[in-house]
């Protein structure tokens, strides 16, 4: 049995049907994951009483030190999802680039889900650009590269 959802996402808006099943909706877990991703990349550190280190580092600090401070930015980011984020493993962060637009930070996460027996890719493609962090394009990859 398979839980796509967290606790506190079944606890919210409860499924009116009580169907579960023996295989995974990796879709559905994507999408969970891509909620937990824009509530994780719009904390910052020490703004969760709880958790401390829960969040990443003050994206407006980017553009004080741009472009030496991409590399922390990618470390704050990756290890705020391998501490936070159980369902996702072999996490990778990369800046890209947009050469239209200079005053938005993008980045594009890869990992794999650990739920899934055949541990699949997943990609999700996130950007600011003032304020919050955007989360988009959660999909699992299968023969397709996952790059914009």
């Amino acid at each position: 049995m398979f839980v796509e959802r967290t606790l506190l996402e079944r606890l919210a808006r409860p499924k009116s049907r009580g169907v579960r099943t023996l295989t995974e909706n990796t879709n559905e877990l994507a999408k969970s994951i891509m909620r937990h991703l824009i509530n994780m990349l719009n904390s910052r550190v020490g703004h969760a009483p709880a958790q401390m280190d829960y969040g990443i580092t003050e994206p407006s600090e980017v553009a004080h030190a741009f472009p030496d401070a991409l590399g922390g930015m990618q470390r704050s980011i990756r290890t705020c999802i391998e501490k936070y984020e159980p369902r996702l493993t072999g996490v990778n962060v990369m800046h890209v680039e947009s050469e239209d637009d200079q005053f938005t930070l993008r980045f594009q996460i890869t990992a794999q889900l650990t739920t899934s027996k055949d541990r699949a890719p997943v990609c999700f493609d996130c950007h600011q650009q003032g304020q919050p962090f955007k989360v988009t394009r959660p999909y699992t990859v299968h023969s397709a590269l996952c790059e914009y």
